[in-house]
């Protein structure tokens, strides 16, 4: 693998919340003070990671996210990423403190070769989701079950339906959801 990631055909999505309405949604400190604290520390690195990547990135926080649910928001997100002219996106959000510039190499390397890929977290969930426009369908990809123990599984069968293409799963990862 190389150190520097083509980055003319492929974005990075920062699809979070700010650190101030993370402080006020997640309790992942025992005080209000220490809850903002740890929100702004999570929301600060993750852009400071992005920058790190050298990829194009976008931040698509509550003030930018459409839609009525989280998969519509996210959805959403992907579509004007495509609709840029992007083939490959990768989305993070910023509660896996663990996340590297180096996964994220990893992540845009086997994206590129397999057509999507998965960072899952040891909740079932996701840290981390690339895809190719060609594997993206906006409308079933909305209607994943999403932010529960179903969503690893809900996105692994959503890519097993492409036939043509596969994923590749990164290593398993914590993300922060609570104290």
């Amino acid at each position: 693998m190389t150190d520097s990631i083509h980055t003319h055909d492929l974005a990075l999505l920062i699809f979070s919340r700010t650190a101030k309405a993370e402080s006020t949604f997640k309790v992942i400190a025992h005080t209000a003070k220490s809850n903002e604290a740890a929100s702004n520390y999570l929301y600060t690195s993750v852009h400071k990671l992005a920058k790190s990547t050298d990829l194009p990135y976008y931040i698509v926080d509550e003030t930018k996210q459409e839609g009525q649910t989280f998969g519509c928001k996210l959805a959403n997100a992907f579509d004007q990423l495509f609709a840029k002219g992007f083939e490959y996106v990768i989305a993070i959000g910023n509660d896996c403190p663990s996340l590297t510039v180096s996964d994220i190499k990893i992540a845009a390397t086997k994206l590129k070769e397999n057509s999507s890929v998965v960072g899952p977290t040891k909740q079932n969930g996701a840290y981390l989701i690339g895809m190719s426009i060609a594997t993206f369908d906006r409308e079933r990809f909305a209607k994943l079950s999403w932010q529960c123990a179903d969503t690893l599984s809900s996105l692994t069968q959503y890519f097993d339906t492409f036939q043509c293409t596969s994923y590749h799963l990164l290593s398993v990862k914590n993300d922060v959801n609570n104290i």
